[in-house]
């Protein structure tokens, strides 16, 4: 369920511009959350900032059965956005010289862990990284979805979510597509954990989240499966939602499995662009897209050209009963954060995001 939702920059982001009375920014984005969520359903944590202001709003409920009220410092999964993440760290550990992201796959994991995956004598870490590796998808296989609903509590561990690709067809050779899996990242998180001798979960409390003070932030243990943190809904055709908060897609591993806060994700988002965890020449790498296919994809980073040719990087993040957005203009060093407990939420339509990006320009 952790999908690539580019089609949010892409469609719009900075289609115009928009003046706004100066008012308060926090009444702007109160007033921009409130036309899109209502107040007996799923909500929305919306975190907008600029060089000088940051405001953030929540509307909605954290838990339907309770009537709890959604509140800014909730924590929710945040999806996809885990792969920037997994794309920082690798870069760091090319720059301490403990990996390349031109070796072999197959050079850091087990042939059999990985001899029954097409591609894998051949792909790069580069190639997993930027989605370039023709490794089918295990989410796209019907087969484990058929594997949750038989058993919603199973604890995955990467290895086995590899198991569903096995005997696949290549969906082209390495290097020569773009395709989005999160195969990639089952596989990635399993090369840092061989390169560094560590818990995924370890290394990134270590390398990102306690250098930049988000200590709202970890990769989900699988033995508190949703503790702590808002309830997610998947939505139905009657109207009502169905809580799939314990359902496990596959909670704590690297293509998807961070818990955070809006405001961990603020951190975050100016960590990444800040030189706090990457040098300028890493950042720049990771930003590089790959020709083929034409992909505005980078290392775990979405990079898609705005308005007078500044540039605008981020990912979004869907997980079962949760989504999510974490967008950055460099060139007018917004941040626009959004956190959602509603799987089918409008959230990951362009239009919040590129309204909430217009108004933080209007602050500036």
């Amino acid at each position: 369920m952790r999908q690539f939702f580019i089609t949010l920059v892409i469609i719009g982001l900075f289609s115009g511009t928009v003046v706004f009375a100066q008012s308060d920014l926090q009444s702007e984005v109160d007033n921009l959350l409130a036309g899109y969520v209502s107040d007996d359903e799923p909500g929305v944590v919306l975190l907008v900032s600029t060089n000088e202001d940051s405001a953030v709003s929540a509307a909605g409920l954290a838990n339907l059965q309770e009537n709890t009220s959604l509140q800014t410092d909730d924590q929710f999964r945040i999806g996809s956005i885990t792969k920037t993440f997994i794309g920082i760290v690798m870069l760091q550990l090319q720059d301490e010289g403990i990996l390349s992201l031109n070796d072999l796959a197959i050079d850091w994991l087990d042939d059999s862990t990985i001899a029954q995956i097409a591609n894998s004598d051949e792909v790069t870490l580069r190639q997993l990284l930027n989605m370039t590796s023709g490794i089918p998808d295990y989410l796209a296989t019907d087969s484990f979805f058929d594997a949750i609903d038989a058993e919603p509590d199973h604890p995955w561990a990467p290895a086995e979510t590899l198991e569903f690709v096995y005997g696949d067809e290549a969906l082209f050779a390495a290097g020569d597509g773009f395709e989005y899996s999160n195969t990639n990242y089952n596989m990635l998180h399993l090369i840092i954990e061989e390169a560094t001798g560590t818990p995924l979960a370890d290394v990134l409390e270590a390398r990102v989240f306690s250098p930049l003070g988000m200590i709202d932030s970890y990769l989900e243990d699988l033995a508190n499966l949703g503790a702590n943190i808002v309830h997610g809904y998947a939505p139905e055709d009657d109207g009502s939602f169905t809580d799939i908060t314990f359902v496990n897609d596959g909670a704590g591993m690297a293509d998807g499995g961070i818990i955070s806060t809006a405001a961990d994700m603020e951190l975050f988002a100016l960590g990444l662009i800040s030189g706090d965890l990457l040098s300028n020449d890493a950042l720049a790498e990771m930003m590089e897209t790959t020709t083929a296919s034409k992909s505005e994809y980078g290392l775990g980073l979405d990079v898609i050209e705005g308005p007078n040719g500044g540039q605008i990087i981020g990912h979004s993040g869907s997980t079962g009963g949760f989504q999510s957005i974490m967008y950055i203009d460099l060139e007018y060093e917004i941040v626009v954060v959004g956190l959602t407990n509603n799987f089918d939420s409008e959230i990951m339509n362009f239009d919040l995001a590129n309204e909430a990006m217009e108004i933080a320009a209007s602050f500036e």
